[in-house]
């Protein structure tokens, strides 16, 4: 028991490297973070186990994490947390540097994101530089844009179910007697919903359109 007092004196004197930086330590300034490592010659002090912190490459993440150098594996946040470097010095000075070039970057991501939306909109508008103009003027134009591309998407839908008719009917006796037949059956319709005559030629002048 003397023996181990006497060199427990002798190590708070002379102090222990650690096992990262090799600068002599007190015992009670090296601390082993790893839940997997036990061996004490791995202790390191908080000074280099916080310069092991990293921010993650995921954009969303906003965690910091610390990989142990030994065994490569990676702390868990509530292992991290509950740890001894957790809201020490050497953690808080790492945190606030690793914390504001996170949030540099998530100031990058969203311009990128904004001016990438702004370009798309300019596309798909047919404006350039919307995003400058006034409120009622983006308004205006945007409502054009929509009506634009209403009648764009209706054109394509007739389009293609023409398309796929003529495909299905390709001799145009077929399509001529299949639109007759349509009409007929328009005709009765509008009849019974009473409609008028306007309605009536307006079929016929489609079926007659038809035959091309």
């Amino acid at each position: 028991m003397p023996a181990t007092v006497a060199a427990n004196a002798s190590n708070d004197v002379q102090g222990i490297s650690c096992a990262i930086c090799c600068e002599k330590k007190k015992p009670r300034r090296l601390h082993m973070l790893c839940g997997v490592c036990e061996s004490s010659d791995k202790k390191s002090c908080l000074e280099c186990w916080a310069k092991l912190l990293h921010n993650c490459d995921e954009i969303e993440c906003v965690a910091l994490h610390l990989k142990c150098p030994w065994c490569r594996t990676l702390m868990h946040p509530s292992e991290l947390n509950a740890s001894a470097l957790s809201g020490s010095n050497a953690f808080n000075r790492v945190a606030a540097k690793l914390r504001y070039e996170h949030l540099c970057n998530l100031l990058h991501e969203r311009e990128d994101n904004v001016d990438m939306l702004n370009h798309a909109v300019d596309v798909i508008s047919g404006q350039s530089n919307l995003a400058s103009m006034s409120a009622q003027q983006q308004h205006t134009r945007l409502q054009r844009a929509r009506s634009r591309l209403q009648n764009a998407d209706s054109f394509l839908n007739a389009y293609d179910g023409f398309t796929r008719f003529r495909r299905r009917y390709p001799r145009p006796s077929d399509r001529r007697n299949i639109a007759r037949v349509a009409t007929d059956f328009q005709r009765i319709a509008f009849e019974q919903a009473g409609g008028g005559v306007d309605e009536l030629e307006q079929v016929d002048a489609s079926v007659d359109g038809h035959d091309s």
